[in-house]
């Protein structure tokens, strides 16, 4: 399972992944890739 710092990380580049995209909002697809 996670722990707090793996969900942490999988949010931090979830919402790198959305900033990429030029979005100011995380979806699911950020947190697949």
């Amino acid at each position: 399972g996670f722990n707090g710092a793996d969900l942490r990380n999988v949010c931090t580049e979830a919402g790198m992944s959305a900033i990429r995209a030029e979005r100011d909002y995380v979806i699911h697809e950020d947190f697949m890739k």
